[in-house]
């Protein structure tokens, strides 16, 4: 699913999610579905990474490596 986060919108994995619910109610995993979407819902702007990349803004994981990058070489 994190790939899927990196390139589509988030609200089309969660309506992804809403119809394997839908096709399968019983399934052993179904409660562990709904803590996802649950989670995902609540971080819906947080977690918008195409609209981020579109944006050009910098994604968390790159900062930290510039950061580290940066400390590693001035010391």
């Amino acid at each position: 699913m994190s790939k899927q986060l990196g390139h589509q919108p988030p609200q089309r994995i969660i309506n992804e999610l809403r119809l394997l619910q839908r096709q399968h109610p019983e399934h052993p995993e179904a409660e562990t579905i709904e803590v996802a979407i649950g989670y995902l819902e609540k971080r819906l702007s947080m977690i918008d990474y195409p609209f981020f990349v579109a944006g050009r803004f910098p994604l968390g994981q790159d900062m930290s490596k510039a950061a580290t990058k940066l400390s590693c070489s001035s010391g």
